[in-house]
């Protein structure tokens, strides 16, 4: 009977050691990469607001035919943070944030967010920055040369210039922008995209109990004393934990290639810094985790060989 539980023990501890780091990194990776306050906390901490009124200051500018082509670098850049400060991006990107993680967590069938209040915002703050921009401008040499927004209008034509910039911007966000934005729609996810979406939630909110499931279930099966639970829950975690050295080795050597093909488009460009946070936050935790297990695990085995065996755990 005791070599029977000694293999089945032997069974869970081999289970075991091939669970923990997939535990592990579930655990790890839903307190960085899929926990909203982190994302909004990341987001502070590298800035992000304002690599997004860069990017959208990029994109005022990119093109003939874009809407603020004609103005300087500087100006458009003006705009841009006048236009989304922070109070203004904050709620919308906390929104998304939090939608993206309930979609990950395969709660949510879509990602979609309103642009309602933000429209309202920017009907206001588009004219307004674009006002204060042309006000520092020369005089006109012709009536031609209002829409470029590189001259302020003739002083007869200042009152009429601002209603038509007004009214052009809240037609532009009225009828052009929709109330609502999805960045995931639910018909762009198949039926086997939604699957696996359900096993990864799944494997991330029950692999870590499932290892520390398995690691009790050696202790039942095998340890009958302190030597014995030094040895069989020891040895289990000094393995697992150089696997988890090998998977920390591995996500900071795979960190690299990930960034490189973030920064061929320039929209992920925006979110770099952000991933970079959030990956730093992942290794170092993956990191902290590795050693403590392989040092706990070290430390177990090396005390119970050590120990002298006593005759109750022979026996058994």
């Amino acid at each position: 009977m005791a070599a029977f539980n000694r293999f089945i023990a032997a069974l869970f501890a081999i289970a075991f050691v091939i669970c923990a780091p997939i535990g592990v990194s579930a655990f790890n990776l839903d307190r960085t990469f899929l926990s909203a306050p982190n994302l909004m906390s990341a987001a502070d901490e590298v800035d992000f607001y304002g690599a997004m009124s860069s990017f959208a200051a990029t994109q005022l500018r990119a093109g003939e035919d874009a809407p603020l082509a004609t103005l300087p670098e500087e100006d458009v850049q003006e705009i841009a943070e006048s236009m989304l400060p922070r109070d203004v991006l904050r709620p919308l990107i906390e929104d998304a944030f939090t939608q993206l993680v309930a979609f990950a967590h395969a709660e949510r069938e879509d990602v979609t967010i309103s642009m309602v209040t933000f429209k309202q915002e920017m009907r206001t703050r588009f004219p307004d920055a674009i006002l204060r921009i042309v006000a520092d401008k020369p005089v006109c040499a012709s009536r031609e040369d209002y829409g470029s927004y590189t001259c302020r209008p003739l002083p007869a034509d200042q009152a009429q210039y601002e209603q038509n910039v007004r009214e052009a911007a809240a037609h532009a966000w009225g009828e052009n922008v929709a109330d609502n934005y999805s960045i995931i729609p639910a018909a762009s996810i198949s039926a086997e995209q939604r699957e696996a979406m359900f096993v990864f939630a799944i494997v991330v909110a029950y692999a870590p109990y499932v290892a520390l499931a398995l690691l009790a279930l050696v202790a039942v099966f095998a340890v009958r004393g302190v030597r014995g639970f030094l040895l069989w829950i020891g040895m289990p975690l000094m393995v697992a934990g150089l696997l988890l050295v090998v998977c920390w080795l591995l996500s900071s050597l795979g960190a690299d290639t990930v960034v490189q093909n973030l920064q061929a488009d320039a929209a992920n460009a925006v979110a770099l810094p952000l991933f970079r946070s959030l990956f730093d936050s992942f290794v170092q935790s993956m990191m902290i985790w590795a050693g403590l297990v392989a040092v706990t695990g070290f430390g177990m085995t090396i005390a119970g060989s050590f120990m002298p065996r006593a005759d109750a755990e022979e026996a058994a």
